[in-house]
């Protein structure tokens, strides 16, 4: 749980929510396995420095991948 308090107002504004990150493997076959990797979380953005303006942004990302092994040879004995 991320929470920024409402007396930080000034340098950043208040915000109460959840901020987590998950990564899950599972192979697929003998050469093959599937990532996919959730996240979620506040970042904070200061724009024209010199206003000291400040955003809170929500970041909220998905990604997934397939990853397979070729194997580039033989073995010869």
């Amino acid at each position: 749980m991320r929470d920024i308090p409402q007396r930080s107002a000034g340098t950043l504004p208040s915000y109460r929510g959840a901020a987590a990150v998950a990564e899950l493997a599972l192979p697929i076959l003998h050469n093959g396995r599937l990532v996919a990797l959730a996240q979620r979380d506040v970042v904070a953005s200061v724009s024209g420095a010199s206003e000291g303006a400040r955003n809170a942004y929500v970041l909220t990302g998905l990604r997934g991948t397939l990853e397979w092994h070729c194997p580039c040879g033989s073995s010869r004995g």
